[in-house]
C-alpha cells in the first residue's frame, strides 16, 4: 500500500464541475476526478438552504495537494467554497504509481 491524496469540493453545476476537473487534469495537478450529483442542506446567511450540487472527488499526490487546492481557491465559483483535502490516504501500489505517473 502506498499513499495519495483526496480532494473533495462542490459546485453549482455539471459544468462548472467539468470545467474545474478539465483545468486540474490538463495542470497535471489531479490524475482523475470523480463527478456526482447531490443534494446539500446548510445554512448560510440566517437561512436553511437546500441545493443539488455536483461534488468533486480529486485523486492527486500529497505533493501536488497545495497547489491543487490553490487552483480550486482561485477558480472556484463559490464565495466560500468548501475544499478538504486528505493527503494520507493508503491506495493500492499499482493505482498510487498511475496517480504520480499522470502528474
Amino acid at each position: 500500500m502506498e499513499k495519495i491524496a483526496l480532494v473533495y469540493t462542490l459546485v453549482g453545476s455539471k459544468e462548472e464541475a467539468t470545467n474545474l476537473a478539465k483545468g486540474l487534469i490538463q495542470n497535471h495537478q489531479a490524475a482523475c476526478v470523480n463527478i456526482f450529483p447531490c443534494q446539500s442542506v446548510y445554512e448560510w446567511e440566517g437561512e436553511i438552504q437546500e441545493s443539488n450540487e455536483w461534488s468533486l472527488l480529486i485523486k492527486t499526490s500529497s505533493e501536488h495537494c497545495q497547489a491543487l487546492c490553490d487552483y480550486l481557491s482561485k477558480n472556484h465559483p463559490y464565495q466560500i467554497p468548501a475544499i478538504l483535502c486528505h493527503d494520507q490516504i493508503q491506495s493500492s501500489s499499482p493505482f498510487a504509481n498511475w496517480v504520480n505517473q499522470q502528474l
